[in-house]
């Protein structure tokens, strides 16, 4: 099976920076936390120097100002994601829409979706 963050690194690395960040504005941010960002930041985003700037931020500034530095980090995760071309999104809804809607036996049983 393949895992979400072997197919979108930045999404892997996005969420649980997020996680973190959040984990540290409401206080309950471990040691573990800090490796595990470390680690994802090296394994998901390797040459994304502002990905690294961030979790360099965050790491010096977390025991100081943990909520300052939670949506510092926050922002950071903001800024690598993407836009979104909305035409884009427009054209992946009318394709769901033009296949057929039943992909699981359970999805015809009344109630059910």
């Amino acid at each position: 099976m393949t895992r979400a963050d072997d197919r979108i690194p930045v999404v892997a690395f996005g969420l649980l920076a997020t996680t973190v960040a959040l984990k540290a504005k409401t206080g309950h941010l471990t040691k573990g936390d800090i490796c595990a960002l470390s680690a994802s930041v090296l394994a998901h985003m390797p040459g994304n120097v502002a990905a690294h700037s961030a979790v360099l931020e965050f790491v010096a500034n977390h025991r100081a100002a943990p909520v300052a530095a939670g949506t510092a980090l926050q922002d950071a995760i903001l800024e690598l994601v993407p836009e979104v071309d909305p035409y884009r999104a427009e054209q992946v809804l009318s394709d769901f829409e033009g296949e057929d809607q039943m992909q699981f036996p359970w999805q015809g049983i009344r109630g059910m979706v």
